[in-house]
């Protein structure tokens, strides 16, 4: 019984040291998933800006660069949202990804264009 309970014991131990050893790289591929994403809203803001420069008005929608929707996936595969504001007699875009939690809005990646 008391071999039995020294297995038990170095499992623990071992499923505590691997945890602990593979938080930084979950934070490393936090960093590198959100990298991702900004440099998708980066792309995207850039042809938006091209458009309303061209057009005179932002692109009602995203379709109007890549009509295929999988062109413009977050790190996270949820396409990224787009929406043209009017107020006050002006007129804005946003850009925006849920970030890694579609549930808590903290953590969205968020981009205004003039």
């Amino acid at each position: 019984m008391i071999k039995g309970k020294w297995v038990i014991l170095a499992v623990l131990v071992v499923a505590v040291g691997m945890g602990v050893a593979t938080w930084p790289l979950l934070k490393m591929r936090r960093k590198r998933e959100i990298w991702t994403t900004q440099s998708v809203i980066a792309n995207l803001r850039a042809s938006c800006e091209n458009h309303q420069k061209r057009h005179g008005r932002y692109p009602e929608n995203l379709e109007a660069f890549a009509p295929d929707p999988l062109s413009y996936l977050d790190a996270w595969r949820r396409p990224i949202r787009y929406e043209v504001i009017h107020t006050e007699g002006r007129v804005r875009a946003r850009l925006w990804s849920l970030g890694p939690s579609e549930a808590d809005s903290a953590d969205d990646i968020s981009v205004e264009l003039p």
